[in-house]
């Protein structure tokens, strides 16, 4: 008798085992590919996708992006129907940046990060095998405050430098700062640049020199404008934040005359203390020599955001 129940309930548990899909669905066994921008990892493992065999032609739809900013990600999502087993690569202009594999033949959102690599227009295009099943235009806004200020402005010059931080999401390549400014006089010093520095952080302050551009002062205008600074060389930055630092570099005369631009701002809130991302510095000035010496970063009197922005400069 008790071998009878043993006997009955080995044949329970293999055909338990065995048939576990009694119904009348089709299942097809595909390999698990999936990526992330940068990281096309298989892992060859795989999975099981429900066949949908009232399904006919697959359909796609994507999301609308909104304006991308440089070094930040944006998410485009795709919504597929039908379409399980095939492939979605996703190109910014001929980069490969983003593949899945479609899982199930049901409606299936697929999220892809796509990171503003390049300031100005690119071109998104998706693919499936050969056909080209999405491609539309993107615009990518360059870091930093892109609004020129109206009417408030403060001076740079070989005594007064100023500067404003700039946190990068992921790595880009920087070739260009550029600010909205103007000249104060007509006449400048002969040899005097003006010069925007970018610079690692240090303690929530300006820290070593990265890179530089300079700008002949007599090339800033005595009407406001943006005024763009071609740095010596294409900069990668890594995630993190960064300082752009305003100043003159002023040869001659300096115990007589300081040579003068004004960088344009927008203000934040007048009656609140300075933020934690732009600075001044007020260097000291030996009156017999004219020189001067750098002493400490401070505060601005209140909140309020330079127009300076980074650009890849492409």
């Amino acid at each position: 008798m008790r071998s009878t129940a043993y006997t009955f309930l080995l044949l329970i548990f293999l055909f338990g085992c065995l048939g576990g899909n009694t119904g009348n669905d089709d299942y097809v066994t595909m390999n698990n590919t999936t990526g992330q921008y940068g990281d096309y990892s298989n892992d060859n493992s795989t999975f099981q996708y429900e066949k949908n065999e009232d399904c006919v032609d697959p359909t796609y739809t994507f999301s609308r992006m909104d304006e991308g900013i440089l070094s930040q990600t944006s998410i485009l999502i795709a919504t597929v129907t039908c379409a399980g087993g095939k492939e979605i690569l996703i190109y910014i202009d001929d980069q490969l940046i983003g593949r899945q594999t479609i899982t199930s033949d049901e409606a299936t959102p697929l999220n892809f990060p796509i990171i503003g690599i390049n300031d100005g227009i690119s071109r998104i295009t998706a693919l499936v095998g050969d056909d080209t099943i999405m491609s539309r235009d993107w615009e990518v806004k360059p870091l930093g405050n892109e609004e020129p200020g109206k009417n408030d402005y403060d001076a740079i010059s070989f005594k007064e430098w100023r500067a404003m931080a700039f946190d990068i999401g992921n790595e880009i390549e920087v070739g260009q700062v550029k600010a909205y400014m103007k000249r104060l006089d007509s006449n400048f010093q002969p040899g005097t640049s003006v010069i925007a520095e970018i610079r690692g952080n240090d303690n929530g302050e300006p820290g070593a020199l990265i890179a530089a551009g300079t700008v002949p002062s007599n090339e800033v205008p005595l009407n406001k404008r943006w005024i763009i600074f071609d740095l010596d060389s294409k900069t990668k930055l890594a995630p993190g934040r960064y300082w752009v630092v305003l100043k003159i570099e002023q040869t001659e005369s300096v115990h007589l005359v300081s040579d003068v631009v004004n960088v344009y701002y927008n203000t934040a809130d007048s009656y609140a203390t300075g933020n934690s991302y732009t600075k001044e510095m007020r260097l000291f000035v030996n009156l017999s020599t004219g020189y001067a010496t750098e002493t400490n970063w401070q505060p601005l009197p209140y909140d309020k955001e330079y127009s300076i922005v980074l650009s890849t400069g492409k």
